[in-house]
């Protein structure tokens, strides 16, 4: 994969025929349309715009609250998406008594009106001390990275090579010498110097020829205190162990679970996990204590002599060694998270939505996620960013990815966090533009980004505009949430004819990222052809899913 031939693309389109069927109801005709148009005119909460509901800048008072749940339910904005900037600053402190009191009486009051209320789960945006609490009395859960320290030696000569003090190292894995063969090392000619080691440090007596030197160890993942207020003031926590995520899944949503359980799958309807970091903040490649064991039993070899084709090229060996290491990593975080979350909200009816990194870009979702579509295809309702862009010209990339991880997953919605940060001055008309170009590309449930419970007249905002009752086409607003609940019913039913496959690169993509380092040129290229054929087939109206390789490897081949 990595060595195709530049003029070759890496990228390949796949005509396949998928299945069509036309929207029915029970005892009537597939593809009746009365019953269809009929629920339509009025589907339910669930299907009304859902906007993320900030409950920063002010003393937070249920009086309060429950006036501003009216305005919305009062325009047909009838579902919410509580959401903190800083939980941190929250008044009532979070998750404190007083804070939960709040919270049951809005849930209440918003039940009485008919509405739904989506959570935030802590997890990623706005609450950067869930992992702090997540090591609190487990330190052993602490995320671990894993670092090469590279000398080249000419030999030959005696050769001495140290991690240096000062450098965290949680455990060494071993130390090898690799021949150099041009810009790269020959994983099979190797010398192991594991045991020559003494602490940090090692003496060796090279023999002739150019060498790579390679110390392998792990270390914790550091602490972020100098980011943005969502992303900082956290240590990363190991996302590959299923007892931390245990903790994790019941320190979030598990509290919401506790707290207010009588409305869980009824009005709390789902939860929004927003940009979620497993590692990508703290560095790559993620390890952990237990994972070359887990490469071993689930791959066949011994990782850790070969590690040093994750950092620089290692001739034949190298894109199964990166593409394995990838692989390992995703089972796990698909075994210790991404199923377990899943199954969660399946267990109490309830649906979990995200918008995550690695936007319009293939590198970043490999960097982030290890495999963007199949970890995202463990949410009920995949979802994107369209922030502050002009209109027409929308975040087609990740919607088109969303919408084809739901159709192809058998996933009902799509989530479009929509105009963040546009300013001010954006209108109900630049909304509908949006809006219809968005489920153009498969969206179904919008999040008009966002609804501050306090502005200060604009003086305190986050990602402006805060576009509800606070603006002067509020008055206006019912007949749009109306036209927003109708596309949103209409989009969701029945299955999606695509004519045309474009294939999920992803393997090419693992094989050429190196660590430390980045995405090669060919992942590069990659990524542009990948992208190019997306806009050639829109803009020939031609319609397509992007497809990954599970999805081709279940698939059967009929009428062709």
């Amino acid at each position: 994969m990595r060595r195709i031939d530049a003029h070759i693309t890496a990228v390949l389109v796949l005509v396949v025929a998928f299945a069509v069927l036309p929207a029915s109801t029970e005892g009537e005709a597939p593809g009746a349309l009365p019953s269809l148009i009929e629920q339509a005119r009025d589907p339910g909460a669930i299907y009304r715009p859902v906007p993320l509901w900030w409950w920063d800048g002010d003393q937070l008072e249920i009086e309060r609250l429950k006036w501003q749940l009216d305005q919305l339910h009062e325009q047909g904005v009838d579902q919410v998406c509580l959401i903190y900037l800083n939980p941190l600053g929250s008044q009532p402190p979070y998750f404190t008594e007083d804070w939960w009191t709040l919270y049951q009486d809005m849930v209440d009051h918003a039940e009485s009106l008919g509405m739904t209320v989506w959570l935030t789960d802590g997890v990623a945006w706005g609450s950067p001390f869930i992992n702090n609490t997540v090591l609190e009395g487990n330190p052993e859960f602490r995320g671990q990275l894993l670092e090469a320290r590279p000398q080249t030696v000419t030999g030959p000569r005696r050769a001495r090579h140290e991690i240096p003090e000062g450098y965290e190292v949680e455990e060494i894995l071993g130390a090898f010498a690799y021949r150099r063969t041009g810009a790269g090392i020959d994983l099979e000619d190797r010398h192991d110097l594991s045991g020559l080691l003494q602490g940090r440090k090692l003496e060796w007596d090279a023999p002739e020829g150019d060498w790579e030197l390679m110390i392998f160890y792990y270390r914790p993942m550091g602490f972020q205190g100098d980011l943005e207020l969502g992303f900082g003031k956290g240590y990363g926590v190991d996302y590959t162990s299923p007892e931390a995520m245990q903790k994790l899944i019941g320190l979030t949503t598990g509290a919401y679970d506790a707290r207010v359980k009588e409305h869980i799958g009824q009005t709390v309807v789902g939860t929004f996990q927003d940009e979620l970091v497993t590692h990508h903040h703290y560095g790559f490649p993620p390890f952990s204590k237990t994972f070359a064991a887990e490469f071993q039993e689930r791959r066949g070899y011994d990782l850790v002599p070969r590690l040093g084709a994750l950092f620089v090229d290692a001739g034949r060996l190298t894109d199964r060694v990166r593409c394995d290491y990838f692989e390992v990593l995703v089972q796990l975080f698909e075994e210790a998270f991404y199923e377990p979350y899943f199954t969660w909200h399946e267990d109490r009816g309830m649906m979990v939505a995200h918008d995550q990194f690695g936007r319009m870009d293939l590198i970043g979702q490999t960097w982030g996620y290890g495999d963007y579509y199949r970890t995202q295809s463990w949410f009920q309702v995949p979802g994107y960013d369209d922030w502050n862009q002009g209109t027409p010209g929308r975040n087609w990339k990740d919607a088109k990815l969303a919408s084809s991880i739901a159709q192809l997953y058998d996933r009902s919605r799509v989530w479009v966090e929509a105009l963040h940060s546009s300013g001010w001055g954006v209108d109900l008309q630049e909304q509908v533009w949006t809006l219809n170009e968005n489920y153009i590309y498969g969206a179904n449930l919008w999040d008009k980004h966002g609804f501050d419970y306090a502005s200060y007249g604009t003086w305190y905002n986050w990602a402006a505009p805060t576009a509800h009752y606070r603006m002067p086409y509020w008055m206006h607003y019912r007949p749009f949430a109306d036209y927003v609940t109708r596309m949103s019913f209409l989009q969701s039913q029945g299955e999606y004819l695509a004519d045309v496959g474009v294939f999920y690169p992803v393997h090419t993509m693992q094989a050429n990222y190196v660590a430390h380092r980045g995405a090669t040129d060919m992942a590069a290229i990659t990524e542009t052809q990948f992208w190019a054929v997306g806009q050639h087939l829109l803009q020939n109206q031609i319609d397509f899913h992007y497809v990954n390789d599970a999805v081709l490897q279940a698939a059967t081949v009929a009428d062709g």
